[in-house]
């Protein structure tokens, strides 16, 4: 469907430039990616599953963008590129993926509602059984005895994210293969704010001359547009499988139009 992505290096850096390009996504999906979505090459479940995923990525998107925008919340719109690439990764994934893969991402409830019981109820046995009705329990032992077998390791997938972003590669055309490359150049880097490694507030602690030490959050232009130039990118490749899978190619002339916008070229 439509032409390939060539990313604009030149434009990477440039904040005013993605966040002009963000809105016209954001219109893109409210336009072209409406109605009824059937396809005749993936089953309903899968269908549901990846739609999901993907709608979860387009509020993530707009979440980004607000942020960026505003200007001073650099590191909460990490946090939540990272969140954007692993929906969008994780839904190509599945949708490429055996209908087994599918359900075991599907019933993984099963099993992680019972084992979460089980953690509050080693600590605090009165506060869990409190928390459900007894037929609720009931009704969770029971799935989690039916499914517990599958899930060994406690994932729903014995593959890493890097891993998954390869595998999600592999189906993709040249051009939107996205996942391998931003994996090694933002999601690592956004998992440190994640998970509050020190590589998170190293640029927050300053020493100014007298030796007196400052801690605020510095807000760089450049780095706020890679965010946005990483949130558009995996934007623009998620919107180009599920026009691919859903629409054909009804929608080539607005997906080209607004590829040659992203990359300067238009």
């Amino acid at each position: 469907m439509g032409i390939k992505i060539k990313p604009n290096d030149s434009l990477r850096d440039d904040l005013e430039h993605q966040l002009r390009i963000a809105p016209e996504l954001e219109n893109f999906v409210k336009t072209t990616i409406v109605g009824p979505q059937e396809s005749t090459t993936i089953d309903r479940r899968k269908a549901c599953v990846f739609m999901a995923l993907a709608s979860k990525s387009f509020t993530t998107f707009r979440a980004v963008f607000s942020l960026l925008q505003a200007g001073s919340f650099l590191e909460d719109s990490a946090v939540l590129v990272r969140v954007l690439y692993e929906s969008t990764m994780t839904a190509t994934f599945l949708l490429y993926s055996d209908e087994s893969v599918v359900d075991d991402y599907a019933d993984f409830f099963m099993y992680r509602n019972w084992r979460d019981h089980q953690l509050v109820k080693a600590l605090e046995p009165r506060v869990a059984d409190n928390a459900f009705r007894p037929a609720d329990l009931k009704e969770m032992e029971s799935q989690f005895n039916e499914v517990a077998g599958r899930y060994k390791n406690g994932k729903w997938t014995e593959l890493s994210a890097e891993a998954m972003a390869k595998s999600a590669d592999s189906h993709l055309p040249d051009g939107y293969k996205v996942f391998t490359f931003l994996y090694a150049s933002i999601y690592r880097q956004c998992s440190a704010y994640v998970h509050s490694d020190v590589r998170s507030i190293q640029a927050q602690i300053q020493e100014n001359a007298e030796g007196i030490v400052q801690i605020s959050q510095p807000v760089s232009k450049e780095h706020s547009g890679r965010l946005m130039y990483a949130a558009n990118f995996l934007m623009l490749v998620i919107c180009f499988v599920v026009s691919g899978t859903f629409y054909g190619t009804k929608h080539v002339p607005q997906w080209n139009a607004l590829v040659l916008k992203w990359n300067g070229t238009n």
